[in-house]
């Protein structure tokens, strides 16, 4: 595994579905551990470069925590690559006309029919996410946001994705929850024999790590910092002022704190 801090990064992570399908290998968590979107953010990363790239894969109803992990890990979501997904890798033979309906094309592809409750899915995404100034880091500008490929064992990815991802950014690379060691990659994954650690909760309540203190005290900065703002936005509180001078007319003040407390 290369020493410099990654400046590529490729994250399949085993997303936890809500939902339990029946069968014996129906599901993800049929096929390997899965983990809950709240681990996955707070897994500890191995060095990733100042300007760096992530491809996030992510699954069709879980874009919500796709964008939450992005932003734990530091990373601003910025395009995405889909892969139109094929039952084989041949293409059936169709001789398109000029002018001809361009539906037919799409019919004349052996694309998947996978699962869903809306729509059968026959892609995935991957999201493209960026920290620093990691546009700089393309090397292929012509890369399009669609390819197609055949469908492999139960969530594995093509080989022409990681061709992709070559193409546009040197290195160095990590894949995280990797299946197979690449060429030019560091690769960690439950496969391999090498896993992402989880934040190591303190031994003792009465003896917070160093890091934890740091964190709560960033936390309590923040928290002061926030409630300062909303009091400079609400302006004075009414009963911290000074109470006004005894008249015979009651009922002014108290349509002044009704409106208050309305």
């Amino acid at each position: 595994m290369s020493g410099a801090p990654y400046a590529c990064v490729v994250a399949d992570p085993p997303w936890k579905f809500g939902d339990k399908l029946p069968g014996k290998k129906r599901g993800a968590g049929k096929h390997y551990n899965v983990m809950s979107t709240r681990d996955i953010c707070a897994l500890r990363l191995p060095p990733i470069a100042p300007d760096a790239l992530l491809f996030l894969w992510k699954c069709s109803s879980m874009l919500v925590d796709a964008i939450e992990v992005c932003g734990a890990w530091g990373f601003e979501i910025k395009s995405e690559i889909v892969w139109c997904k094929l039952t084989t890798g041949e293409v059936k033979a169709l001789v398109v006309s000029a002018g001809a309906d361009p539906q037919r094309l799409v019919d004349a592809l052996p694309l998947h029919f996978g699962m869903g409750r809306y729509v059968r899915n026959m892609h995935e995404s991957c999201l493209i996410a960026v920290r620093g100034k990691a546009a700089g880091l393309i090397t292929n500008h012509s890369q399009r946001s669609v390819f197609f490929a055949p469908v492999g064992a139960h969530s594995a990815k093509p080989e022409s994705f990681y061709g992709i991802v070559e193409g546009m950014c040197p290195g160095p690379r990590v894949e995280l929850f990797a299946r197979v060691q690449r060429p030019g990659w560091a690769a960690i994954g439950d496969s391999l024999g090498s896993t992402l650690d989880l934040p190591l909760a303190p031994s003792s309540p009465s003896a917070p790590t160093t890091a934890a203190i740091e964190d709560v005290g960033a936390a309590a900065e923040a928290y002061a910092a926030g409630k300062l703002a909303e009091e400079a936005l609400a302006g004075p509180d009414p009963l911290a002022l000074p109470l006004p001078e005894a008249t015979t007319d009651d009922t002014a003040s108290e349509g002044a704190f009704d409106e208050e407390g309305a």
